[in-house]
């Protein structure tokens, strides 16, 4: 009976190991993957940095040739100027992509679990986040409504949380309405049990069935107008996945409607646990 009772300790042991082995494995792929993605991303700004740039100095090297030679003219001086100014707002334009794809990677990279978790009134919350996005709001003509409970209130990480409802905003309004429509965006929460249900739904344009699969996936290529969606849902999920202790899944309509839910705990883990414990006690 011992001999027995040993197998199967020494058996389940022994799946934890390869269970943590598997996650492992498959942390290790979705690092490579957004290294990948990052690294095929930043590759084309910085080329047309270093294209451009090559081309200015060389545009410069022929300016102050024909300054010594004295053969310089007011029309190949003008024509310098419009060349530089052209060639300048590429760098600008590429430097400041490239500067978004790493303040992406950092969102990403940052480890939020050090957030002190703090009791949250989710209504408020949510239309302070309205209000950081208020210029594309209006820019967009997004008719954005909130159907939240006043006294909606659970404990979690509210600056991890800010950046997913942001985020999820933002990707409403860039992919949802990426053909100029005006649209409409619905958040709604409530309570499910033990946990927060928090819905953010727009009548956009929808995703097609083959891209929800990896609509998570870093830098994402998918089919129909605006489809490359960067980071902004990679960076969501991680932050549901790991920061908030909770879970997210998408369903849509083409033509009709995109719909994030997340659920997220009413309390961290340790702080359940620690309840539990004091049950027992």
């Amino acid at each position: 009976m011992q001999h027995a009772t040993d197998c199967v300790r020494a058996a389940i042991c022994q799946m934890r190991s390869g269970h943590q082995s598997l996650l492992q494995a498959q942390k290790m792929a979705s690092l490579d993957d957004l290294i990948c993605g990052v690294a095929h991303e930043l590759n084309t700004p910085i080329g047309i940095t270093l294209t451009s740039s090559s081309h200015l100095l060389e545009k410069v090297c022929g300016l102050r040739q024909e300054m010594t030679e004295g053969t310089l003219s007011r029309r190949t001086f003008e024509a310098f100027l419009e060349t530089a100014e052209q060639t300048l707002g590429l760098v600008l334009s590429s430097t400041q992509r490239a500067s978004t794809l790493v303040q992406g990677f950092r969102q990403i990279s940052t480890d939020r679990e050090h957030e002190e978790p703090r009791l949250l009134a989710l209504r408020p919350h949510m239309m302070a986040c309205l209000h950081a996005l208020a210029p594309d709001l209006a820019a967009r003509q997004a008719d954005v409504r909130i159907e939240v409970p006043t006294d909606l209130s659970f404990t979690t990480r509210p600056r991890a949380l800010s950046q997913v409802i942001v985020a999820l905003l933002d990707n409403a309004l860039r992919h949802g309405f990426a053909d100029g429509r005006a649209g409409r965006v619905m958040l709604w929460a409530r309570q499910a049990g033990n946990r927060v249900s928090i819905t953010i739904r727009d009548n956009g344009m929808g995703i097609p069935p083959d891209d929800l699969p990896r609509i998570f996936d870093p830098f994402f290529n998918g089919s129909g107008a605006g489809a490359c969606r960067g980071l902004g849902l990679t960076m969501a999920y991680n932050v549901i996945s790991h920061a908030l202790g909770g879970s997210i899944s998408v369903e849509s309509v083409i033509n009709h409607h995109s719909a994030f839910r997340i659920l997220l705990p009413l309390a961290p883990l340790a702080e359940r646990r620690s309840r539990r414990h004091a049950a027992v006690h």
